[in-house]
């Protein structure tokens, strides 16, 4: 019974967050695919670049699920709290190296999936715009994977859910719909986010 109950009220706030996310790339997707051709493999391989910058993160995510949580269970509080700033400062070195990279190279970046100069130079558009907002995602995943390992899921679903629909989607829809700012509005609330 209890154990059942656990697992559900951890597990729940896990998937719904996982939704949401997915849901809201769909949008988004829908959101490019109304841009045009070169906008929407722009934005397709821009994604699959910037990937690469941030995947480093979802390790230190993982690991600080891992060791918070066994120090939270070991009943350890400070040490859960030594692992979570380091797991954040460590995240956030490397992406700070990442991004920076993916700033400098973002053309060159682009060029290892496509020939295609306009498909080239608006990826590496986007790509810098979001270059500004990978420390942000740095902190955010690790944060996420702290929370989880404290037995907090709800904390990153509600945060998901936020960042995705308000802070993402809404304004997407007004800067391309309304101001006509094209693949750039897209990616300048996920910067935000």
């Amino acid at each position: 019974g209890n154990i059942n109950r656990e697992m559900l009220n951890l597990a729940i706030p896990v998937a719904f967050e996982r939704v949401i996310h997915q849901s809201g790339q769909m949008v988004v997707t829908g959101l490019a695919t109304g841009l045009g051709n070169v906008a929407v493999a722009a934005h397709q391989l821009a994604n699959t670049a910037e990937s690469i910058c941030f995947m480093p993160t979802f390790g230190f995510s993982v690991a600080s699920t891992t060791m918070v949580s066994q120090s939270v269970g070991a009943g350890d509080k400070d040490l859960a709290k030594t692992y979570a700033r380091l797991s954040i400062k460590y995240g956030v070195i490397i992406m700070i190296f990442s991004a920076t990279l993916m700033f400098i190279f973002a053309p060159q970046l682009m060029s290892l999936f496509i020939k295609g100069e306009e498909v080239i130079a608006l990826g590496a558009l986007v790509l810098r715009i979001q270059a500004f907002g990978e420390i942000g995602l740095a902190i955010a995943n690790i944060s996420s994977g702290i929370f989880k390992g404290t037995g907090d899921t709800k904390w990153p679903f509600y945060i998901a859910m936020i960042g995705m629909w308000i802070v993402r989607i809404i304004p997407a829809i007004i800067l391309i719909k309304i101001f006509h700012f094209g693949l750039a509005g897209i990616w300048i609330p996920m910067a935000l986010d």
